[in-house]
């Protein structure tokens, strides 16, 4: 049954996507004659559709109807949609360089095709979702758990998601005895000791149950650990990670050239945001603080200044009075983060890599958690792991796991898939989510 449904959600995958090409075509054919028929324009805008679209599939996820709501599967598609169909016009545009059609009117059309995309993707995924969750019955989930911090958010994401998930009990326990796996098909496993987490491994491995577990230092490590035989003795051998000459020239040029480029087209707004915050309450408008970058070198960092002189170095708390109301502003929408572009054209920064923290934080944290050293490996940067997938009030060890698993895996490519990420920030409420008291 299992089957069917996936490949049920593939052909809706596919024949989604085949519609937002259709609507594509269909708007710019009025004014490209060659998207018309077969010939060599409708090719390269039919290739470029194409690869755009897999390559922010994967950025942004897929469009996997049951899989979560019918909200967060519309934003991950209209972000994919966005950056496929810029990327698209702009190689037709290419293809057509001598033919001077207007930009204007070109522009016009690519937002008509857009939102005509947006209306059609938001009917047929509440659609397909309604249908899927009307037909489908929700896996039954075991929770054991050994951290109530992170129990209580797995619990609230339950909640949430009750068409997929039904709970059948929690527990604490170090005792694989004490764990009934009758009529279960997931498990989350949170925190457990190691003897423990082996054993719910084999048992839910022999039983065919799919398996979520926290991770800790050492397994993000070894995740890309290749194989290595002496005779017939299979071992893992985990490379230290060192990125080579080239990858480091590479992105430091990408850094430079995305910086430049961000300044030229942010710079209306960040004139706009100078003159508020001096209106608001005449104080400065660049806030600077000393903060740890590659090999714990300090350097000091520029931000829009969002909260009120003399605020201390604390993060920021949920309703903090300290944030001034042009503040509120400019976190909430992330934009008291520019003027760090001119931190990475200096090279304090880079776009891609772990967020610094404050030298007096940092030491708060490094007694906590002394591992917290381990991400300065890599250059501080604008946006990451952490940023996309966690929260400004995201714990710092759990920071940390993000941080690691980023150095672990860093490619170029893997960097341009965080850019493009990073748009994801903007339509997930709870990202600027200050700290509890």
């Amino acid at each position: 049954m299992k089957s069917v449904r996936k490949i049920l959600v593939n052909i809706f995958q596919v024949g989604l996507y085949v519609l937002m090409y259709g609507i594509f075509i269909f708007g710019f054919s009025n004014h490209y004659l060659g998207l018309r028929f077969i010939s060599r324009t409708l090719a390269i805008v039919t290739t470029s559709f194409t690869i755009f679209s897999v390559w922010m599939a994967n950025v942004y996820g897929k469009v996997e109807i049951g899989e979560r709501k019918t909200k967060p599967l519309f934003h991950t598609l209209a972000l994919s949609l966005l950056v496929t169909n810029v990327l698209t016009f702009l190689a037709l545009r290419v293809m057509t360089i001598h033919d001077h059609f207007g930009l204007s009117k070109d522009l016009l059309m690519l937002m008509m095709v857009y939102i005509a995309q947006l209306i059609m993707a938001r009917l047929l995924i509440a659609v397909a979702n309604s249908f899927y969750f009307k037909n489908y019955v929700a896996d039954r989930t075991l929770i054991v758990s050994n951290n109530d911090l992170h129990k209580t958010k797995v619990l609230n994401y339950l909640d949430a998601h009750q068409k997929q998930y039904e709970l059948v009990d929690v527990l604490e326990t170090d005792d694989i005895d004490e764990i009934s796996f009758l009529d279960i098909d997931k498990v989350f496993l949170i925190n457990v000791d190691g003897n423990l987490f082996n054993k719910v491994l084999q048992k839910t491995y022999l039983l065919d149950l799919d398996l979520y577990y926290t991770s800790n230092f050492t397994q993000v490590i070894l995740s890309k650990s290749d194989t290595f035989m002496v005779d017939d003795v299979m071992f893992f051998h985990y490379k230290t990670l060192r990125a080579s000459g080239f990858q480091l020239l590479l992105k430091r040029l990408i850094d430079i050239l995305v910086s430049l480029l961000g300044l030229i087209v942010a710079s209306p707004l960040m004139l706009l945001i100078a003159i508020m915050i001096k209106i608001d309450d005449r104080g400065p408008v660049i806030f600077s603080q000393e903060r740890l970058t590659q090999n714990a070198r300090v350097f000091k960092i520029y931000k829009f200044r969002s909260m009120k002189l003399n605020s201390g170095d604390k993060p920021a708390k949920k309703d903090d009075d300290r944030i001034t109301r042009v503040g509120k502003i400019i976190r909430k929408i992330r934009v008291d983060e520019l003027p760090q572009l001119f931190n990475i054209i200096k090279g304090d920064m880079s776009i891609v890599g772990p967020r610094p923290e404050s030298v007096e934080i940092a030491q708060a944290i490094l007694r906590e958690v002394p591992e917290f050293s381990y991400r300065l490996k890599f250059k501080a940067g604008l946006t990451g792991t952490a940023q996309i997938l966690g929260k400004y009030n995201t714990g710092s060890r759990d920071k940390l796991l993000m941080d690691l698993y980023y150095i672990e895996t860093f490619s170029i490519f893997n960097d341009l898939r965080l850019m493009f990420q990073t748009l994801l920030v903007f339509v997930k409420k709870d990202s600027t989510e200050g700290f509890d008291e």
